[in-house]
Protein backbone atom coordinates (compact mmCIF):
# COMPACT_ATOMS: atom_id res chain seq x y z
CA UNK A 1 0.00 0.00 0.00
CA UNK A 2 3.04 2.31 0.05
CA UNK A 3 3.78 4.87 -2.62
CA UNK A 4 6.13 4.27 -5.55
CA UNK A 5 6.36 0.52 -5.05
CA UNK A 6 8.08 -1.47 -7.81
CA UNK A 7 6.96 -5.03 -8.54
CA UNK A 8 9.17 -6.56 -11.19
CA UNK A 9 9.60 -9.92 -12.89
CA UNK A 10 7.26 -11.92 -10.66
CA UNK A 11 5.13 -14.93 -11.54
CA UNK A 12 1.90 -14.97 -9.54
CA UNK A 13 -0.50 -17.90 -9.86
CA UNK A 14 -3.44 -19.51 -8.09
CA UNK A 15 -4.05 -16.86 -5.46
CA UNK A 16 -7.40 -17.07 -3.65
CA UNK A 17 -7.91 -13.31 -4.17
CA UNK A 18 -6.11 -10.86 -6.44
CA UNK A 19 -2.77 -11.88 -7.85
CA UNK A 20 -1.18 -8.46 -7.28
CA UNK A 21 -2.91 -5.66 -5.37
CA UNK A 22 -1.53 -2.08 -5.42
CA UNK A 23 -3.04 0.73 -3.34
CA UNK A 24 -0.15 3.19 -3.32
CA UNK A 25 0.24 6.01 -5.80
CA UNK A 26 3.03 5.98 -8.36
CA UNK A 27 3.64 2.23 -8.20
CA UNK A 28 4.78 0.06 -11.12
CA UNK A 29 4.31 -3.52 -12.24
CA UNK A 30 6.81 -4.69 -14.85
CA UNK A 31 7.55 -8.00 -16.50
CA UNK A 32 5.11 -10.06 -14.44
CA UNK A 33 3.13 -13.19 -15.34
CA UNK A 34 -0.16 -13.22 -13.43
CA UNK A 35 -2.59 -16.03 -14.08
CA UNK A 36 -5.20 -18.36 -12.65
CA UNK A 37 -6.03 -16.16 -9.67
CA UNK A 38 -9.53 -16.26 -8.15
CA UNK A 39 -10.22 -12.53 -8.50
CA UNK A 40 -8.25 -10.01 -10.55
CA UNK A 41 -4.83 -10.70 -11.93
CA UNK A 42 -3.68 -7.18 -11.02
CA UNK A 43 -5.78 -4.75 -8.96
CA UNK A 44 -4.80 -1.07 -8.74
CA UNK A 45 -6.52 1.58 -6.61
CA UNK A 46 -3.69 4.10 -6.47
CA UNK A 47 -3.21 6.91 -8.98
CA UNK A 48 -0.31 7.43 -11.35
CA UNK A 49 0.53 3.73 -11.51
CA UNK A 50 1.93 1.81 -14.49
CA UNK A 51 1.71 -1.75 -15.76
CA UNK A 52 4.18 -2.73 -18.48
CA UNK A 53 5.46 -5.83 -20.27
CA UNK A 54 3.14 -8.05 -18.25
CA UNK A 55 0.80 -10.95 -18.99
CA UNK A 56 -2.47 -11.66 -17.22
CA UNK A 57 -4.30 -14.86 -18.19
CA UNK A 58 -7.15 -17.01 -16.89
CA UNK A 59 -8.04 -14.91 -13.87
CA UNK A 60 -11.47 -15.28 -12.22
CA UNK A 61 -12.48 -11.64 -12.68
CA UNK A 62 -10.45 -9.10 -14.69
CA UNK A 63 -6.96 -9.49 -16.02
CA UNK A 64 -6.19 -5.96 -14.80
CA UNK A 65 -8.59 -3.87 -12.70
CA UNK A 66 -7.75 -0.21 -12.06
CA UNK A 67 -9.74 2.56 -10.36
CA UNK A 68 -6.94 5.11 -10.05
CA UNK A 69 -6.45 8.14 -12.26
CA UNK A 70 -3.53 8.48 -14.68
CA UNK A 71 -2.85 4.76 -14.92
CA UNK A 72 -0.61 3.58 -17.76
CA UNK A 73 -0.83 0.19 -19.50
CA UNK A 74 2.07 -0.55 -21.88
CA UNK A 75 3.05 -3.71 -23.72
CA UNK A 76 0.36 -5.73 -21.96
CA UNK A 77 -1.27 -9.02 -22.98
CA UNK A 78 -4.45 -9.69 -20.99
CA UNK A 79 -6.48 -12.58 -22.33
CA UNK A 80 -8.69 -15.50 -21.32
CA UNK A 81 -9.97 -13.78 -18.18
CA UNK A 82 -13.51 -14.40 -16.87
CA UNK A 83 -14.57 -10.75 -17.15
CA UNK A 84 -12.55 -8.01 -18.86
CA UNK A 85 -9.03 -8.16 -20.12
CA UNK A 86 -8.37 -4.64 -18.82
CA UNK A 87 -10.87 -2.61 -16.80
CA UNK A 88 -10.04 1.02 -16.03
CA UNK A 89 -12.41 3.50 -14.37
CA UNK A 90 -9.98 6.30 -13.60
CA UNK A 91 -9.43 9.48 -15.59
CA UNK A 92 -6.63 9.91 -18.11
CA UNK A 93 -5.84 6.23 -18.52
CA UNK A 94 -3.20 5.49 -21.15
CA UNK A 95 -3.19 2.26 -23.16
CA UNK A 96 -0.15 1.91 -25.41
CA UNK A 97 0.90 -1.06 -27.49
CA UNK A 98 -1.52 -3.59 -26.06
CA UNK A 99 -0.35 -6.78 -27.72
CA UNK A 100 -3.56 -8.69 -26.99
CA UNK A 101 -6.82 -8.40 -25.08
CA UNK A 102 -8.63 -11.43 -26.39
CA UNK A 103 -10.94 -14.28 -25.42
CA UNK A 104 -12.19 -12.57 -22.29
CA UNK A 105 -15.65 -13.27 -20.84
CA UNK A 106 -16.84 -9.67 -21.19
CA UNK A 107 -14.82 -6.94 -22.95
CA UNK A 108 -11.27 -6.96 -24.17
CA UNK A 109 -10.80 -3.43 -22.81
CA UNK A 110 -13.40 -1.58 -20.71
CA UNK A 111 -12.65 2.07 -20.00
CA UNK A 112 -15.19 4.19 -18.10
CA UNK A 113 -13.10 7.21 -17.11
CA UNK A 114 -12.83 10.37 -19.17
CA UNK A 115 -9.92 11.28 -21.44
CA UNK A 116 -8.65 7.76 -22.01
CA UNK A 117 -5.96 7.38 -24.67
CA UNK A 118 -5.55 4.14 -26.61
CA UNK A 119 -2.76 3.81 -29.16
CA UNK A 120 -1.57 0.74 -31.02
CA UNK A 121 -4.07 -1.82 -29.79
CA UNK A 122 -2.97 -4.78 -31.86
CA UNK A 123 -5.20 -7.74 -31.18
CA UNK A 124 -8.63 -7.52 -29.57
CA UNK A 125 -10.27 -10.72 -30.66
CA UNK A 126 -13.09 -13.05 -29.69
CA UNK A 127 -14.25 -11.34 -26.51
CA UNK A 128 -17.80 -12.24 -25.46
CA UNK A 129 -19.02 -8.62 -25.46
CA UNK A 130 -17.22 -5.69 -27.10
CA UNK A 131 -13.63 -5.72 -28.18
CA UNK A 132 -13.18 -2.20 -26.78
CA UNK A 133 -15.88 -0.54 -24.69
CA UNK A 134 -15.21 3.16 -24.01
CA UNK A 135 -17.81 4.88 -21.83
CA UNK A 136 -16.02 8.07 -20.82
CA UNK A 137 -15.92 11.43 -22.57
CA UNK A 138 -13.00 12.64 -24.70
CA UNK A 139 -11.63 9.21 -25.58
CA UNK A 140 -8.81 9.04 -28.11
CA UNK A 141 -8.10 5.87 -30.09
CA UNK A 142 -5.50 5.38 -32.81
CA UNK A 143 -4.37 2.22 -34.60
CA UNK A 144 -6.77 -0.43 -33.40
CA UNK A 145 -7.66 -3.96 -34.56
CA UNK A 146 -10.86 -5.58 -33.31
CA UNK A 147 -12.07 -8.91 -34.64
CA UNK A 148 -14.67 -11.59 -33.97
CA UNK A 149 -16.10 -10.09 -30.79
CA UNK A 150 -19.52 -11.16 -29.49
CA UNK A 151 -21.04 -7.68 -29.70
CA UNK A 152 -19.29 -4.68 -31.29
CA UNK A 153 -15.69 -4.36 -32.26
CA UNK A 154 -15.56 -0.87 -30.72
CA UNK A 155 -18.37 0.62 -28.62
CA UNK A 156 -18.21 4.23 -27.44
CA UNK A 157 -20.89 6.13 -25.50
CA UNK A 158 -18.93 9.18 -24.37
CA UNK A 159 -18.94 12.54 -26.11
CA UNK A 160 -16.06 13.85 -28.22
CA UNK A 161 -14.70 10.49 -29.32
CA UNK A 162 -11.70 10.69 -31.66
CA UNK A 163 -11.13 7.39 -33.42
CA UNK A 164 -8.59 7.05 -36.21
CA UNK A 165 -6.74 4.41 -38.17
CA UNK A 166 -8.82 1.34 -37.47
CA UNK A 167 -7.61 -0.95 -40.23
CA UNK A 168 -9.39 -4.10 -39.23
CA UNK A 169 -12.81 -4.05 -37.51
CA UNK A 170 -14.06 -7.32 -38.88
CA UNK A 171 -16.31 -10.28 -38.16
CA UNK A 172 -17.93 -8.79 -35.07
CA UNK A 173 -21.44 -10.01 -34.19
CA UNK A 174 -23.01 -6.53 -34.12
CA UNK A 175 -21.24 -3.51 -35.61
CA UNK A 176 -17.58 -3.02 -36.32
CA UNK A 177 -17.85 0.44 -34.70
CA UNK A 178 -20.83 1.63 -32.60
CA UNK A 179 -20.74 5.23 -31.37
CA UNK A 180 -23.61 6.80 -29.40
CA UNK A 181 -22.02 9.99 -28.03
CA UNK A 182 -22.15 13.47 -29.53
CA UNK A 183 -19.32 15.05 -31.54
CA UNK A 184 -17.66 11.78 -32.51
CA UNK A 185 -14.88 11.83 -35.11
CA UNK A 186 -14.33 8.50 -36.86
CA UNK A 187 -11.56 8.73 -39.44
CA UNK A 188 -9.59 6.37 -41.65
CA UNK A 189 -11.33 3.13 -40.69
CA UNK A 190 -11.93 -0.21 -42.39
CA UNK A 191 -14.99 -2.20 -41.32
CA UNK A 192 -15.92 -5.43 -43.04
CA UNK A 193 -17.69 -8.74 -42.60
CA UNK A 194 -19.55 -7.65 -39.48
CA UNK A 195 -22.91 -9.33 -38.90
CA UNK A 196 -24.58 -6.01 -38.15
CA UNK A 197 -23.43 -2.67 -39.54
CA UNK A 198 -19.94 -1.66 -40.45
CA UNK A 199 -20.31 1.66 -38.60
CA UNK A 200 -23.34 2.73 -36.56
CA UNK A 201 -23.58 6.19 -35.00
CA UNK A 202 -26.54 7.65 -33.11
CA UNK A 203 -24.81 10.70 -31.65
CA UNK A 204 -25.38 14.29 -32.77
CA UNK A 205 -22.73 15.96 -34.95
CA UNK A 206 -20.77 12.88 -35.96
CA UNK A 207 -18.08 12.96 -38.65
CA UNK A 208 -17.14 9.79 -40.51
CA UNK A 209 -14.39 10.22 -43.09
CA UNK A 210 -11.95 8.18 -45.17
CA UNK A 211 -13.69 4.88 -44.57
CA UNK A 212 -13.94 1.48 -46.22
CA UNK A 213 -17.16 -0.36 -45.32
CA UNK A 214 -17.72 -3.58 -47.22
CA UNK A 215 -19.31 -7.01 -46.97
CA UNK A 216 -21.23 -6.23 -43.78
CA UNK A 217 -24.56 -8.03 -43.25
CA UNK A 218 -26.29 -4.78 -42.27
CA UNK A 219 -25.48 -1.32 -43.62
CA UNK A 220 -21.99 -0.22 -44.44
CA UNK A 221 -22.60 3.04 -42.53
CA UNK A 222 -25.77 3.83 -40.57
CA UNK A 223 -26.24 7.30 -39.06
CA UNK A 224 -29.26 8.10 -36.88
CA UNK A 225 -27.97 11.22 -35.11
CA UNK A 226 -28.60 14.71 -36.45
CA UNK A 227 -26.14 17.00 -38.28
CA UNK A 228 -23.72 14.28 -39.25
CA UNK A 229 -21.05 14.46 -41.93
CA UNK A 230 -20.06 11.44 -44.03
CA UNK A 231 -17.20 12.11 -46.42
CA UNK A 232 -14.60 10.41 -48.61
CA UNK A 233 -15.39 6.74 -48.30
CA UNK A 234 -16.38 3.52 -50.04
CA UNK A 235 -19.46 1.52 -49.01
CA UNK A 236 -19.54 -1.61 -51.13
CA UNK A 237 -21.15 -5.04 -51.19
CA UNK A 238 -23.12 -4.64 -47.97
CA UNK A 239 -26.27 -6.74 -47.52
CA UNK A 240 -28.44 -3.71 -46.75
CA UNK A 241 -27.58 -0.12 -47.74
CA UNK A 242 -24.16 1.26 -48.42
CA UNK A 243 -24.95 4.39 -46.39
CA UNK A 244 -28.22 4.89 -44.47
CA UNK A 245 -29.10 8.22 -42.86
CA UNK A 246 -31.98 8.61 -40.39
CA UNK A 247 -30.81 11.80 -38.72
CA UNK A 248 -31.66 15.29 -39.93
CA UNK A 249 -29.34 17.72 -41.74
CA UNK A 250 -26.73 15.16 -42.78
CA UNK A 251 -24.12 15.79 -45.46
CA UNK A 252 -22.90 12.86 -47.57
CA UNK A 253 -19.96 13.92 -49.75
CA UNK A 254 -17.58 12.08 -52.07
CA UNK A 255 -18.87 8.63 -51.18
CA UNK A 256 -18.79 5.65 -53.54
CA UNK A 257 -21.67 3.25 -52.82
CA UNK A 258 -21.49 0.20 -55.06
CA UNK A 259 -22.92 -3.33 -55.19
CA UNK A 260 -25.08 -3.04 -52.08
CA UNK A 261 -28.16 -5.27 -51.83
CA UNK A 262 -30.58 -2.43 -51.00
CA UNK A 263 -29.73 1.20 -51.84
CA UNK A 264 -26.35 2.75 -52.33
CA UNK A 265 -27.39 5.77 -50.27
CA UNK A 266 -30.70 5.75 -48.33
CA UNK A 267 -32.03 8.99 -46.85
CA UNK A 268 -34.78 8.93 -44.20
CA UNK A 269 -33.87 12.07 -42.25
CA UNK A 270 -34.91 15.49 -43.51
CA UNK A 271 -32.68 18.09 -45.17
CA UNK A 272 -29.84 15.82 -46.19
CA UNK A 273 -27.33 16.91 -48.84
CA UNK A 274 -25.67 14.41 -51.18
CA UNK A 275 -22.70 15.93 -53.00
CA UNK A 276 -20.24 14.42 -55.48
CA UNK A 277 -21.24 10.83 -54.75
CA UNK A 278 -21.35 7.73 -56.95
CA UNK A 279 -23.95 4.97 -56.56
CA UNK A 280 -23.65 1.97 -58.86
CA UNK A 281 -25.05 -1.57 -59.06
CA UNK A 282 -27.40 -1.28 -56.09
CA UNK A 283 -31.17 -1.83 -56.04
CA UNK A 284 -31.71 1.96 -55.98
CA UNK A 285 -28.70 4.19 -56.40
CA UNK A 286 -30.16 6.82 -54.07
CA UNK A 287 -33.41 6.28 -52.15
CA UNK A 288 -35.05 8.97 -50.07
CA UNK A 289 -38.31 9.36 -48.18
CA UNK A 290 -37.58 12.79 -46.70
CA UNK A 291 -36.51 16.13 -48.13
CA UNK A 292 -33.02 15.98 -49.61
CA UNK A 293 -30.76 17.72 -52.11
CA UNK A 294 -28.45 15.87 -54.48
CA UNK A 295 -25.74 17.63 -56.48
CA UNK A 296 -22.93 16.70 -58.86
CA UNK A 297 -23.46 12.99 -58.29
CA UNK A 298 -23.64 9.93 -60.51
CA UNK A 299 -25.88 6.87 -60.43
CA UNK A 300 -25.57 4.02 -62.90
CA UNK A 301 -26.34 0.35 -63.45
CA UNK A 302 -28.75 0.14 -60.52
CA UNK A 303 -31.36 -2.60 -60.58
CA UNK A 304 -34.30 -0.25 -59.98
CA UNK A 305 -34.00 3.55 -60.00
CA UNK A 306 -30.93 5.67 -60.30
CA UNK A 307 -32.70 8.07 -57.91
CA UNK A 308 -35.88 7.01 -56.11
CA UNK A 309 -37.13 10.13 -54.31
CA UNK A 310 -40.32 9.52 -52.34
CA UNK A 311 -40.09 12.84 -50.53
CA UNK A 312 -39.33 16.30 -51.87
CA UNK A 313 -36.02 16.21 -53.71
CA UNK A 314 -33.79 18.73 -55.46
CA UNK A 315 -31.50 17.05 -57.99
CA UNK A 316 -28.93 19.33 -59.62
CA UNK A 317 -26.16 18.64 -62.12
CA UNK A 318 -26.32 14.88 -61.70
CA UNK A 319 -25.68 12.07 -64.18
CA UNK A 320 -28.17 9.21 -64.14
CA UNK A 321 -27.56 6.52 -66.73
CA UNK A 322 -27.88 2.82 -67.42
CA UNK A 323 -30.34 2.06 -64.61
CA UNK A 324 -33.67 0.26 -64.94
CA UNK A 325 -35.37 3.62 -64.39
CA UNK A 326 -33.78 7.04 -64.21
CA UNK A 327 -35.26 9.46 -61.66
CA UNK A 328 -38.53 8.95 -59.80
CA UNK A 329 -39.72 12.09 -58.01
CA UNK A 330 -42.73 11.31 -55.83
CA UNK A 331 -42.73 14.28 -53.48
CA UNK A 332 -44.38 17.64 -54.03
CA UNK A 333 -42.22 20.58 -55.12
CA UNK A 334 -39.36 18.44 -56.36
CA UNK A 335 -36.79 20.09 -58.65
CA UNK A 336 -34.70 18.34 -61.29
CA UNK A 337 -32.20 20.72 -62.83
CA UNK A 338 -29.31 20.63 -65.27
CA UNK A 339 -28.90 16.86 -65.12
CA UNK A 340 -28.13 14.20 -67.71
CA UNK A 341 -30.55 11.25 -67.69
CA UNK A 342 -29.76 8.72 -70.39
CA UNK A 343 -29.77 5.10 -71.47
CA UNK A 344 -32.05 3.89 -68.69
CA UNK A 345 -34.11 0.85 -69.66
CA UNK A 346 -37.43 2.41 -68.62
CA UNK A 347 -38.38 6.07 -68.20
CA UNK A 348 -35.85 8.85 -67.81
CA UNK A 349 -37.60 11.22 -65.38
CA UNK A 350 -40.95 10.45 -63.76
CA UNK A 351 -42.49 13.26 -61.68
CA UNK A 352 -45.44 11.90 -59.71
CA UNK A 353 -45.65 14.66 -57.10
CA UNK A 354 -47.38 17.98 -57.58
CA UNK A 355 -45.62 21.22 -58.53
CA UNK A 356 -42.51 19.52 -59.86
CA UNK A 357 -40.01 21.69 -61.73
CA UNK A 358 -37.96 19.99 -64.45
CA UNK A 359 -35.65 22.29 -66.34
CA UNK A 360 -32.43 22.42 -68.35
CA UNK A 361 -31.96 18.65 -68.34
CA UNK A 362 -30.75 16.40 -71.15
CA UNK A 363 -32.94 13.30 -71.20
CA UNK A 364 -32.12 10.95 -74.04
CA UNK A 365 -31.92 7.37 -75.26
CA UNK A 366 -34.12 5.98 -72.48
CA UNK A 367 -36.27 2.87 -73.00
CA UNK A 368 -39.55 4.63 -72.11
CA UNK A 369 -40.64 8.25 -72.07
CA UNK A 370 -37.91 10.79 -71.54
CA UNK A 371 -39.86 13.01 -69.12
CA UNK A 372 -43.18 12.00 -67.55
CA UNK A 373 -45.25 14.38 -65.39
CA UNK A 374 -48.26 13.07 -63.48
CA UNK A 375 -48.67 15.48 -60.56
CA UNK A 376 -50.52 18.74 -61.08
CA UNK A 377 -48.85 22.10 -61.79
CA UNK A 378 -45.71 20.63 -63.33
CA UNK A 379 -43.25 23.06 -64.91
CA UNK A 380 -41.15 21.58 -67.71
CA UNK A 381 -38.74 24.15 -69.20
CA UNK A 382 -35.66 24.21 -71.42
CA UNK A 383 -35.09 20.45 -71.52
CA UNK A 384 -33.66 18.38 -74.37
CA UNK A 385 -35.59 15.11 -74.70
CA UNK A 386 -34.29 13.22 -77.72
CA UNK A 387 -34.13 9.64 -79.00
CA UNK A 388 -36.24 8.05 -76.26
CA UNK A 389 -38.19 4.90 -77.10
CA UNK A 390 -41.41 6.42 -75.76
CA UNK A 391 -42.30 10.09 -76.04
CA UNK A 392 -39.84 12.84 -75.38
CA UNK A 393 -42.20 14.53 -72.90
CA UNK A 394 -45.44 12.94 -71.67
CA UNK A 395 -47.70 14.85 -69.28
CA UNK A 396 -51.06 14.22 -67.67
CA UNK A 397 -50.44 17.06 -65.22
CA UNK A 398 -53.24 19.53 -64.52
CA UNK A 399 -52.21 23.07 -65.39
CA UNK A 400 -48.76 22.05 -66.51
CA UNK A 401 -46.49 24.47 -68.33
CA UNK A 402 -44.33 22.89 -71.05
CA UNK A 403 -42.15 25.49 -72.71
CA UNK A 404 -38.82 26.06 -74.46
CA UNK A 405 -38.05 22.35 -74.75
CA UNK A 406 -36.46 20.39 -77.60
CA UNK A 407 -37.99 16.98 -78.26
CA UNK A 408 -36.72 15.19 -81.36
CA UNK A 409 -36.33 11.70 -82.79
CA UNK A 410 -38.39 9.95 -80.13
CA UNK A 411 -40.20 6.69 -80.96
CA UNK A 412 -43.64 8.06 -80.04
CA UNK A 413 -44.47 11.72 -79.67
CA UNK A 414 -42.17 14.61 -79.18
CA UNK A 415 -44.55 16.15 -76.65
CA UNK A 416 -47.75 14.45 -75.50
CA UNK A 417 -50.20 16.07 -73.07
CA UNK A 418 -53.50 14.79 -71.70
CA UNK A 419 -53.72 17.13 -68.71
CA UNK A 420 -56.36 19.82 -68.53
CA UNK A 421 -55.49 23.50 -68.87
CA UNK A 422 -51.92 22.80 -69.93
CA UNK A 423 -49.79 25.49 -71.57
CA UNK A 424 -47.48 24.31 -74.35
CA UNK A 425 -45.36 27.09 -75.81
CA UNK A 426 -42.17 27.76 -77.77
CA UNK A 427 -40.98 24.16 -77.96
CA UNK A 428 -39.07 22.61 -80.87
CA UNK A 429 -40.19 19.08 -81.76
CA UNK A 430 -38.90 17.44 -84.93
CA UNK A 431 -38.44 14.00 -86.42
CA UNK A 432 -40.56 12.09 -83.89
CA UNK A 433 -42.00 8.80 -85.15
CA UNK A 434 -45.64 9.66 -84.42
CA UNK A 435 -46.62 13.28 -84.05
CA UNK A 436 -44.27 15.96 -82.89
CA UNK A 437 -46.81 17.50 -80.49
CA UNK A 438 -50.14 15.99 -79.47
CA UNK A 439 -52.72 17.10 -76.93
CA UNK A 440 -55.86 15.17 -76.00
Amino acid sequence: SGKNASIKSNTVKYSGGDGIYIAGNGSTVQGCYVQNNTKNGIKITGSGCAVSSSYTYYNGENGIYSTGDNTSFRYVDSSFNARNGIYSSGKNASFFYITSASYNGENGILSTGESASMQIILDVTSNSRNGISSLGDNAYMWFVEVKKNGMNGIYSSGKNLYLSYVKNATNNTLSGINSTGINARILDVTVNLNRGNGIYSSGYNTTIAYFEAFNNLGNGVWISGGRSYIVEGNATSNRQNGVMVNGHDAIVRSVNATDNTASGIAIYGKNAIIYNCTAMKNTDGVYGTATFKMMLSRTSANRNCGVNARGTATIEQCTVYGNRYGIYAGGANSVIYSSSVSSNRGYGVYAAGSSATIYRNTVQSNGGDGITARGSYAKIYYNTANSNRGSGISSSSYRAVIAYNRASYNSYYGIYSSGKRTTIAKNIATGNRKRNIRTV
